[in-house]
């Protein structure tokens, strides 16, 4: 057998071999960018639910003064509707009187 017949099947595994690793490191490199890209939006990601976490903060401490104002409003009404029926109560008093007043200046 001729010593190029022999060396070709070895200069031919190895350029399949050549092809194969190339393959793999092209493969490595877009695992590597695929990564990169995938870190970039995990750190988007955090970014909006910190953001969010904020805004879910805010929103809670908005509901927990609303709410304590709420008490505030329903205690004031509660005052003003004594207040009021006091008032009546006076004024209904003062008219009897008058009236009481007034029928004793007629008789």
């Amino acid at each position: 057998m001729d010593s190029q017949a022999l060396h070709e099947p070895l200069v031919a595994m190895e350029n399949v071999d050549d092809a194969i690793i190339r393959e793999r490191n092209e493969d490595v490199l877009s695992l590597v960018d695929d990564m990169t890209d995938l870190n970039a939006m995990m750190g988007d990601i955090k970014q909006r639910v910190d953001h969010d976490g904020e805004q879910l903060n805010l929103i809670e401490d908005n509901v927990t003064k609303a709410d304590v104002l709420v008490e505030e409003g329903v205690e004031e009404v509660e005052y003003a509707s004594e207040y009021q029926w006091a008032a009546r109560k006076k004024i209904f008093i003062i008219i009897i009187l008058a009236i009481i007043l007034v029928t004793i200046i007629v008789i």
